[in-house]
C-alpha cells in the first residue's frame, strides 16, 4: 500500500480538502460541490487535537466505521486518532469526529441534520471545530466515512484486477 506523506488535513464544513504544503498543487477530482465553510485542521506535523467518538451503544456498523476512519487517517497522516465512547467526558481541548448517533450528534439542531435517511443515506456536518458523520441503519454511516475519505480527502483504492 502506498503511504501518503501528507501532514495537514484541512476540513471545510460542507467540503473537506486535503492539502500539501509546498509548491505542488493538489486537486481532488471528486470534490463535492457547494459552499465551503470554515476550515479545520485535523492533523498537523504529526499531532492532533481530535478524537473519534462513538456512542456507548454504538451499532456494529458505527464501530466498524470508526475503526475504518482511524485506520485510513493513520495511513495518510501516520497519526492514530483515539476512539472514545461518548460516555467518557472529554477535555475541552479535544475536538470530536462524531460517528453515528452519539450524545453530541443528538444535541445538534437544524433541519438537515435530523432528516430521516434511507438505509444507505448519510450526512457529513461540521459545527465549530467538531465533525459529524452519520447515516441510515444499514451502510449509511460507513458511506459517510468513505465519502469523507474519497470525496473530501482524496483517498483512492486500487486493485490489481
Amino acid at each position: 500500500m502506498i503511504k501518503l506523506l501528507l501532514s495537514v488535513f484541512l476540513i471545510v464544513s460542507s467540503s473537506i480538502c486535503l492539502a500539501k504544503i509546498d509548491s505542488n498543487h493538489w486537486s481532488n477530482t471528486l470534490k463535492p460541490t457547494g459552499i465551503s465553510g470554515s476550515k479545520l485542521t485535523l492533523v498537523i506535523s504529526g499531532k492532533t487535537s481530535y478524537v473519534i467518538v462513538i456512542s456507548n451503544k454504538a451499532s456494529t456498523q458505527e464501530q466498524k466505521a470508526a475503526s475504518d476512519l482511524q485506520q485510513w487517517l493513520k495511513e495518510i497522516s501516520n497519526v492514530k486518532l483515539p476512539i472514545q465512547s461518548d460516555s467518557i467526558k472529554l477535555p475541552q481541548s479535544l475536538h470530536k469526529i462524531s460517528i453515528g448517533n452519539t450524545k453530541y450528534f443528538e444535541k445538534l439542531k437544524g433541519p438537515l441534520v435530523k432528516t430521516k435517511l434511507n438505509n444507505d443515506g448519510y450526512g457529513i456536518y461540521c459545527k465549530d471545530y467538531d465533525l459529524f458523520l452519520w447515516g441510515g441503519r444499514l451502510r449509511g454511516v460507513t458511506n459517510a466515512v468513505y465519502a469523507l475519505l474519497e470525496e473530501d480527502l482524496g483517498c483512492r483504492w486500487y486493485s490489481d484486477e
